[in-house]
């Protein structure tokens, strides 16, 4: 998503995000209630409105009688983990029936304009992320390839060999869209309007059950059927096909997944 301020924030529902480690101060908080140095500092300094985070003092501007709960180097070791996940994959069927019908809803998914916005693959040309803490360039850069560091399997280069450009199989444009009255939120976040979301990201989709924003829908279906706006022609074309049609897409979509993994406790 593009602000007014042009900058591109790829990350969160709404796309309100613009980095890696925006994301992750602002999950450690909603989940965890956990503010990080940076927060309590810019309310201390004014410049950041602590309204979101508590009407306390600077330094538990939260009250929860704890401060500085979260400092930079923490979260710093927070996006490096996230940034080293393995990246997910695509799992067809072994079946060779179901693998038939997972090539019919991959041709499908295209053909009723679910990659529109659901874009299959994006092309990356820097591998390489840099998770120190942005208000302190003076500090030693600390890269991170997400090509080559972490858990395999990682983003695959365009051609082998290639180092300049790389696949991301992330089924997503990362731009916002107006997606109707039923998927809107209470209110508006920020500048962003309540029916307006990012792409979400449809890669390890079979591991993120229930869906949606707000978990509101249990199955594939049901998140299609809420789709509205700008995805109100691609949603009555899933509808429009034949009960066959509309599982082949649903064995395609739930076939992004991630690689099994055995942990030895």
């Amino acid at each position: 998503g593009v602000d007014p301020d042009l900058t591109i924030r790829p990350f969160g529902w709404k796309g309100h995000q613009a980095t890696l480690r925006d994301m992750a101060e602002e999950s450690l908080h909603i989940h965890q209630g956990l503010l990080s140095k940076r927060i309590q500092l810019a309310v201390r300094d004014g410049t950041l409105d602590p309204g979101p985070y508590g009407k306390g003092p600077w330094y538990d501007v939260d009250e929860d009688g704890v401060s500085l709960e979260i400092d930079a180097g923490m979260l710093t070791t927070v996006v490096a983990y996230l940034a080293q996940l393995e990246a997910p994959v695509i799992r067809p069927p072994r079946d060779p029936g179901l693998l038939d019908a997972w090539a019919a809803g991959r041709s499908r998914f295209d053909e009723i304009g679910c990659s529109g916005c659901h874009v299959p693959t994006l092309e990356l040309d820097d591998p390489k992320l840099d998770a120190r803490q942005p208000a302190e360039p003076d500090r030693p850069a600390f890269i991170i390839d997400v090509a080559k560091d972490g858990d395999g399997p990682r983003v695959e280069p365009k051609y082998a060999g290639d180092t300049t450009s790389y696949l991301v199989h992330l089924f997503s444009d990362l731009k916002r869209h107006d997606l109707g009255d039923a998927l809107a939120t209470p209110a508006p976040q920020g500048t962003i309007p309540a029916r307006v979301f990012l792409t979400r990201p449809l890669w390890g989709l079979a591991e993120t059950a229930p869906y949606l924003h707000d978990g509101r829908a249990p199955t594939v279906h049901d998140a299609v059927v809420l789709h509205g706006g700008e995805a109100t022609k691609a949603r009555d074309a899933y509808l429009a096909l034949d009960e066959p049609g509309r599982a082949s897409v649903r064995i395609f979509l739930t076939s992004l997944s991630r690689e099994p993994k055995l942990f030895v406790p």
